[in-house]
């Protein structure tokens, strides 16, 4: 077991959305994304369910054109194969669970069960 300290993870870039993978294993992607009021992340889709937990602020979370006024304590579960963005309306922070992962397919028979920290773990 590995804890992560989230809150020490958080990183804000003025240029872009920043976004960091906090671990990886055969069955999911975890990432930590962190937007300023104005950014985005464009259109997009993945060969995964997405599964978009709301830390801090405020969003709009498109997908398929339909837009979601997401905030804090929100969970967006997105089925797979499906368009989406998220444009920050206000300073937000996402913790986004892909699953399977996204190279699943590619990943190392070896190493599918292992959880493999990106992150800086605590």
């Amino acid at each position: 077991m590995v804890t992560v300290q989230i809150d020490q993870l958080i990183r804000f870039d003025d240029a872009k959305p920043h976004v960091q993978t906090l671990a990886d294993s055969g069955h999911a992607r975890i990432m930590l994304v962190c937007m300023k009021a104005g950014q985005a992340l464009r259109d997009h889709k993945s060969a995964s369910q997405v599964i978009a937990h709301f830390l801090r602020g405020k969003a709009r979370f498109v997908a398929d054109g339909v837009p979601h006024e997401a905030v804090a304590g929100d969970l967006i579960l997105l089925e797979a194969h499906r368009f989406h963005r998220i444009e920050a309306t206000e300073e937000t922070v996402i913790l986004v669970t892909m699953s399977p992962h996204p190279a699943r397919e590619g990943y190392p028979r070896d190493q599918i069960d292992r959880i493999i920290l990106r992150g800086k773990p605590q």
